[in-house]
């Protein structure tokens, strides 16, 4: 407990210091500071990739130790580099750098990959991964080295069918190669590489197309090393959104001003395609379909538009009932591994206190519907708020209320991985939250559960940590929404 007190301690102690590294390095900072930081910065990388890819102790120890003097290091460079305009070749330095760097890293601090990989197989041999579990005879034929390392070989494939066909791309790649299970990690890590250029070309457009700067955000996204290790390192598949949540971004801000049918059925198209891969982004057609100055024609074409590409593209994986159940099955599974987050916790606690039969696995579902009244609460909200005459309010507005729509949605889950945080990262390119990096942070720190063998979760830390990290940005929400086009 005082190792992983002591850890996390350590990682959140430079936000206190944020003041006085600011002073210092208005009066200190020089060409020669900064670059010695951004070498720095990127150096810390490839310390990722010697520890010893192990999930034991030690190997946390020492990844929260990098992870700790690499926090404090990128606070330093982003007080250096944000009151400067940061020129597109360091943007592209700071994004695609540490990306080249871990993209050999192998996958040690989540075992997901592998069951990516599993699937991706079956897949690949025309085999339906949502049909049986992963341990059915059905796949025995096909069983290889990816299938020995994954988890929980009772259950069928958890994530939705446009994930299963890229991750199949990636894997039928990875084939081309060699048979083995490192071949097809190379080949799924090949696409997230090709997900993320197209991610910062789209940034790149985006700071010329969106109507308020997003340097600094871009900076934030940049300075945060949580995506980098996730996707490229853990090869999450949260990196296939990344370029649909920015491309969303860039063709909304245009349908603000346009009302262009065409514009709707497109961001429709993405919304759809983006809960195919992880179901959670169809949340983002609430800020538009509460948006009181969005032609109900327009929101009608985003509605059907979403419902129909997520239909079109699951059909074929899905088109059995008991496909569909077992996939439902499995998802309440997941509510049941580790990394808990504090709202299931409390419910939890207050139901076994009560004496509710099962309290167990009813805490999940109570949560779930806790979660979807605030996320109609925040709509009604943004209804209620978002009839603007000036259109470069509106656009701040829209992307300040969706950013939080997502983030509830991610909270008041039964689980929060960090990866979760990621498709969050990227929205904030756009409203520039700088205690995302406090969020970011604290939450690569519930690592430090796997400090002990077996792992332990420490809720009454978590609950600390968690207060440390919705305060500051709920202020910083309210101060932006009364100022939604400051540069801040």
């Amino acid at each position: 407990m005082l190792r992983a007190s002591a850890n996390l301690v350590f990682m959140i102690d430079y936000f206190t210091m944020n003041k006085y590294l600011t002073t210092f390095l208005q009066h200190k900072s020089t060409p020669f500071l900064t670059f010695f930081l951004v070498l720095l910065y990127l150096i810390i990388y490839a310390a990722y990739i010697i520890i010893p890819p192990v999930r034991n102790p030690e190997s946390i120890s020492y990844f929260l130790a990098a992870l700790s003097v690499h926090s404090i290091i990128a606070a330093l460079l982003w007080n250096t580099l944000k009151t400067t305009m940061p020129s597109l070749l360091l943007l592209a330095l700071l994004f695609f750098v540490p990306r080249m760097i871990l993209f050999p890293m192998l996958p040690w601090l989540s075992d997901d990959v592998f069951g990516y990989l599993w699937y991706g197989h079956v897949t690949v041999h025309g085999m339906n991964p949502f049909e049986a579990n992963a341990d059915s005879p059905l796949y025995h034929h096909l069983r290889n080295a990816s299938y020995n390392l994954m988890a929980y070989k009772q259950f069928p494939a958890i994530y939705p069918p446009l994930a299963e066909l890229w991750i199949a791309l990636g894997v039928w790649i990875g084939e081309l190669w060699s048979d083995g299970w490192f071949a097809a990690l190379m080949g799924w890590k090949s696409i997230l590489f090709i997900m993320e250029i197209i991610t910062f070309a789209l940034i790149a457009k985006a700071r010329t197309i969106l109507s308020h700067s997003i340097n600094k955000g871009v900076l934030l996204f940049a300075l945060s090393p949580l995506p980098v290790i996730e996707i490229m390192g853990q090869a999450h598949n949260e990196g296939l959104i990344l370029p649909l949540i920015i491309l969303m971004a860039i063709i909304a801000s245009r349908l603000f001003q346009t009302q262009t049918p065409m514009l709707a059925l497109v961001i429709g198209t993405i919304i759809g395609a983006m809960a195919a891969i992880k179901i959670y982004p169809i949340v983002l057609i609430l800020p538009l379909i509460a948006l009181r100055t969005l032609t109900w024609r327009n929101k009608i074409i985003i509605i059907l538009t979403a419902i129909t590409s997520l239909i079109a593209i699951s059909a074929p994986f899905l088109y059995k009932p008991e496909s569909l159940q077992q996939f439902a099955n499995v998802l309440q599974f997941y509510n049941r591994t580790y990394f808990n987050s504090p709202p299931l916790i409390i419910i939890r606690e207050l139901l076994a206190l009560l004496n509710i039969h099962q309290w167990w696995h009813k805490a999940p579902t109570l949560l779930t519907f806790i979660r979807l009244a605030a996320l109609i609460a925040l709509a009604a909200f943004w209804y209620k708020h978002s009839k603007q005459q000036h259109t470069q309010t509106l656009n701040a507005q829209f992307f300040l209320i969706a950013l939080a729509i997502l983030l509830c949605f991610t909270i008041l889950s039964p689980k929060v991985h960090t990866w979760y945080f990621v498709p969050i990262l990227a929205l904030n390119i756009i409203t520039r939250f700088q205690s995302i990096a406090l969020i970011t942070t604290i939450q690569m720190a519930s690592y430090a559960l796997y400090l002990h063998t077996p792992p332990k979760e420490h809720h009454t830390l978590n609950f600390i940590l968690w207060a440390i990290m919705l305060i500051p940005i709920t202020k910083e929400f309210y101060k932006k929404w009364a100022n939604p086009n400051g540069q801040n």
